[in-house]
């Protein structure tokens, strides 16, 4: 993945997460996130943490502010990971 694909994918970086090629191989676009956007917001409003010492502090140090997601989030945000894990 080039520095250009991963621009315009990390515009929607749970889109891309969920893609095929990214599927297949996660770690080059994981990488370009922890060194250009390692705490990337989504249109949704939701966060996608990639770099260790800021999910440390997200679970250790906000008590319950950052959740896991309430039974029917995860349908709403990824339809498609929804249906494959039932």
């Amino acid at each position: 993945m080039d520095v250009q694909e991963t621009t315009a994918a990390c515009r929607d970086a749970f889109a891309e997460l969920a893609s095929p090629a990214c599927i297949h191989d996660p770690y080059p676009f994981m990488r370009w996130l922890r060194e250009h956007d390692p705490v990337h917001r989504a249109a949704s409003g939701l966060f996608l943490l990639s770099r260790h010492v800021d999910i440390y502090w997200a679970l250790k140090a906000t008590g319950d502010a950052f959740r896991g997601p309430a039974p029917g989030e995860l349908a709403r945000y990824f339809p498609r990971a929804a249906t494959s894990l039932s």
